[in-house]
């Protein structure tokens, strides 16, 4: 059958369709255009009400023969059967029957089950890694605990034989991804730091990006983990989500931390490696978010001026504690959503202004949106925009020219061929 598949959501998302692409490889064609489909495979997403709306108007609107997965099939399944009786329903533990569903046999299946198999596949030059599905937490507004559960770590072995491969085939980026990568290995007996000194010894010319870090794992894992992250094949890039600026809303939230204890996690990073991007997601419009613990979450991004901020307005999630729970005015959740995303936008831009006149080593990755544009990445994960001849897969040395919110422009210095 040939068939389509269409990806909302993560990274770690976006890796279960690199998995359902190597099951399916010799057993139905995939196609690169909807229209030329005749069956549709949608991995969705349940972090979001905006991006769950979205995806329930294509499962009943769609006219062919529709598989869906992901984490809104495996925390809802009901909702899809609602919109769309005649659609199959694979969940996140059970891609190994994609290949059935696909052929057109009626699938319902959320069973859950062990770790998934690992497929080294490559997209242009990255390639997306899981090293664990699930987390520890059990936070009030998560909808993505529900659909994944626990901590369930691959073996590092597997790991590494995977990144091997895929750097055999061509990867420069390897993302490690999952749910909370600081919990990796505790459900095995080991630690992130173990898996991050196995990948230092892998030989190749490739860089590693890895993926959402609670900053209550920092704290634990400590010295280990920032001596681990100091090598050169690390991108220093770190994703600590903050959620919220106010201690009363992140006790409410059931995060393992407090405001003071994110900064240490934030700072031991920042302080070790100076140049290192910072992200973080925030949730603004909590149901028990107070005008004043609105306050101190801006005050705190005013202060940590992170590069990256993903900003989410709250809403409620099926079968969460917080989706009980009296929710605010969604006029205040707006307006909240917006000064907060302006905030954050005033400081990227700020912060990438700065490194305008200097020059930097980028990876060269991928081609831009516009004819002999290509994008790369420096040491420190940030995006440069350049017009250049260049292989991608190169390094290049850039002198930055000009700035924006998420790239830097930039004309090429030298060409540094490595690899």
């Amino acid at each position: 059958m040939k068939y389509f598949v269409k990806t909302y959501g993560c990274t770690f998302n976006e890796a279960d369709t690199d998995r359902i692409i190597g099951l399916a490889e010799g057993v139905h064609e995939r196609v690169q255009k909807e229209e030329d489909a005749e069956v549709i495979v949608l991995n969705t997403c349940s972090v979001k009400d905006a991006t769950q709306q979205k995806i329930l108007h294509e499962v009943s609107s769609t006219k062919k023969q529709l598989v869906v997965t992901g984490c809104l099939a495996q925390a809802s399944p009901e909702l899809i059967q609602k919109y769309n009786p005649n659609a199959s329903v694979v969940g996140t533990f059970a891609h190994k029957r994609i290949n059935e569903a696909i052929s057109g046999e009626k699938i319902i299946d959320v069973s859950r089950s062990n770790v998934l198999p690992l497929f080294a596949q490559v997209d242009g030059l990255f390639s997306r890694i899981q090293i664990n599905s699930g987390c520890a937490s059990f936070c009030t507004f998560c909808s993505t605990k529900l659909a994944r559960g626990n901590t369930k770590s691959y073996d590092a072995k597997e790991l590494v034989y995977s990144i091997q491969k895929s750097v055999e085939l061509g990867a420069k980026e390897i993302q490690l991804c999952s749910q909370d990568t600081g919990c990796y290995g505790q459900d095995l007996g080991y630690s992130l730091v173990d898996l991050l000194e196995r990948i230092k010894e892998i030989p190749g010319d490739f860089r590693v990006r890895l993926g959402m870090l609670n900053p209550e794992h920092v704290l634990t894992l400590g010295e280990p983990l920032l001596g681990a992250f100091d090598q050169e094949k690390m991108f220093k890039f770190v994703h600590l989500p903050l959620q919220s600026g106010s201690d009363s809303v992140l006790k409410h939230m059931r995060r393992h931390y407090n405001v003071s204890e994110f900064k240490q996690a934030f700072f031991a990073f920042k302080n070790r490696f100076p140049e290192a991007m910072m992200a973080t997601d925030v949730i603004v419009g909590y149901p028990t978010e107070t005008d004043e613990d609105f306050r101190q979450t801006m005050n705190l991004i005013k202060e940590l001026r992170f590069d990256v901020v993903n900003v989410s307005k709250f809403s409620p999630r099926p079968n969460t504690i917080a989706a009980k729970l009296p929710q605010l005015n969604n006029a205040v959740v707006k307006k909240r959503s917006a000064e907060c995303s302006e905030l954050c936008r005033k400081i990227s831009l700020e912060n990438n202004s700065k490194l305008v006149g200097k020059e930097f080593d980028v990876l060269l990755l991928e081609k831009g949106t516009k004819e002999g544009q290509l994008v790369g990445k420096s040491g420190f994960y940030k995006s440069f925009v350049l017009n250049s001849n260049a292989e991608l897969g190169s390094w290049v040395k850039v002198k930055a020219v000009s700035a924006g919110v998420s790239f830097i422009g930039s004309t090429v210095s030298t060409l540094n061929f490595v690899g």
